[in-house]
């Protein structure tokens, strides 16, 4: 390698490593300044982990479910309406000003007080999470969602290489009642463990396929449960080991190891609600609009997203949730990582950001050097037909380089640690607008593929259903199960009792 090869390759690694890659942000904000509507189009960069291997193979950051994702988005509306407060906010979103709560921080955000400007945010360049979340797989409903007997390799593959018709003719035609017990999906280990003869939990899981392909005539290799193992990757303890157990009724020896487990308590956040231990109010909280086009409309002159459901977020609540929550507050959050109709659940994990100068768009670390006067003649503001709050007086560019935890395929291991999981970095381009105060007022994206909506569960918070009020010790589990898992979820008690096995450590809504 020479000299100049040499000198290229230590300054890119030396880029990602420190935060926002130098060479790929100056590539990107040259582009931007040449032809904006081209680079609005542009997709942020992204590395990590075996980034091309498991998107690129499985899709498997791009899971989505509808219903449950509507569900989620109800559920915080009602829960910041019932608990809403008078607090004042910054004018957040003022282009497509929202119309209650949701864009507002202060109401997303768990702390009293929070930090809003420009000057008490930057104090905060980087941030991690205290509790680290973990990989899992999202269980693609083609394959039979939770019951995809993951060991057995007579099975279908996951993903687009099969079909939901192949993955289903081969559980019908392989019963689980005769299938051999360590080869079983977790959800049949499940239905085995308590006796269910009937095996509801892994035929409720087939159903879910079922009803999306007697509609629209196939199901999405992509379409999984990515929803319910982002929250419960941080809100349930990590299985670390292997646990062996009798089943209740035939007494067999029955091994869950912890992709079982994570199945599991993917699932019951996927179909749970999601509630404060006090049962007081929901615990879910949320920000943002879900965009539903697959082709939402763009300004002409800039390649500006237009539609108010799909600029969402807004720049300026981002990067105060951002900082807040993960530097401050240090627990992570869940982003929605698309910005049209499709949407991939991540959690959160790391941050870093720097600058970059509006006129000149040079990158720098010093705040001062990035903040630009918007009557400044030499800014040629090509967002300037979209800001309208009289009150912003300035604008300072930022780049910030987001790390979230992907899934991960199931292997059957006996053991799992931190080290095995998967991350992805993601690097975003937008800039703030500012009052003579230095509060943050709003801002625009750079790029129309930036996060769509934002949301988590609280502390002291967990997933429920209706089944688990009734279950109250072992005996009365064996007889909830068969009916409790028609809502394709397995019971909180159940699943406490595996975890803490597992782990050893507090059940839910202790995190």
């Amino acid at each position: 390698m020479n000299t100049q090869a040499l000198l290229i390759f230590f300054i890119a690694a030396l880029g990602t490593a420190c935060g926002p890659n130098a060479l790929a942000t100056t590539s990107f904000l040259n582009k931007f300044r040449s032809d904006p509507k081209i680079a609005m189009d542009l997709m942020p960069e992204k590395t990590g982990d075996r980034v091309a291997q498991e998107i690129i193979d499985d899709k498997i950051t791009a899971c989505r479910r509808d219903a449950s994702r509507d569900a989620i988005r109800e559920a915080s509306r009602w829960a910041i309406r019932e608990t809403s407060h008078n607090i004042g906010h910054h004018g957040l979103g003022v282009v497509f000003a929202p119309k209650t709560d949701q864009e507002n921080p202060e109401h997303f955000l768990e702390a009293e007080k929070i930090l809003t400007d420009i000057s008490s945010l930057d104090t905060h360049r980087k941030g991690e999470v205290d509790i680290q979340p973990w990989s899992g797989d999202y269980w693609p409903i083609r394959n039979g969602g939770a019951a995809r007997r993951y060991r057995d390799k007579n099975a279908p593959p996951p993903g687009a290489a099969s079909t939901w018709t192949e993955g289903f003719e081969y559980f019908t035609k392989n019963p689980s009642a005769e299938a051999e017990i360590d080869l079983l999906s977790p959800a049949e280990k499940y239905d085995r463990l308590l006796g269910d003869d009937s095996y509801t939990l892994a035929h409720s899981s087939w159903e879910e396929g079922k009803s999306n392909f007697d509609e629209h005539g196939q199901v999405e290799s992509w379409m999984g449960i990515c929803h319910g193992w982002a929250p419960a990757s941080f809100m349930e303890p990590r299985p670390t080991h292997k646990i062996k157990l009798n089943t209740f009724k035939s007494n067999e020896e029955i091994i869950f190891r912890p992709d079982d487990l994570k199945a599991l308590a993917s699932l019951k956040w996927a179909n749970g609600i999601n509630i404060k231990n006090d049962r007081s109010e929901l615990g879910t909280r949320f920000i943002g609009q879900r965009c539903a086009q697959k082709s939402p409309k763009r300004d002409p002159e800039t390649g500006r997203i237009l539609d108010q459901e799909c600029f969402d977020l807004n720049p300026g609540a981002w990067h105060q949730v951002v900082i807040n929550q993960v530097a401050v507050a240090k627990r992570p959050f869940v982003i929605d990582a698309a910005f049209d109709y499709e949407v991939w659940n991540q959690p959160v994990v790391a941050y870093s950001f720097r600058y970059f100068n509006p006129i000149s768009f040079d990158t720098t670390d010093v705040l001062s050097e990035a903040r630009v006067k918007l009557d400044d003649p030499k800014l040629h503001d090509k967002f300037k037909k979209f800001r309208n709050n009289p009150l912003a007086v300035e604008i300072v560019g930022v780049i910030m380089a987001v790390t979230y935890v992907i899934e991960s395929k199931p292997r059957g291991l006996n053991t799992d640690e931190p080290e095995r999981d998967l991350r992805t970095t993601v690097h975003y381009h937008y800039d703030l607008e500012l009052d003579a105060k230095g509060e943050i007022l709003g801002g625009e994206w750079y790029q129309n593929a930036h996060p769509d909506f934002i949301w988590m569960p609280v502390k002291n918070s967990t997933a429920l259903n209706i089944e688990d009020l009734k279950v109250n010790s072992i005996d009365t589990a064996v007889a909830t199960a068969s009916t409790a898992s028609k809502t394709n979820a397995p019971l909180r008690f159940v699943l406490d009792k595996l975890l803490e096995l597992a782990t050893g450590a507090l059940p839910s809504g202790h995190r």
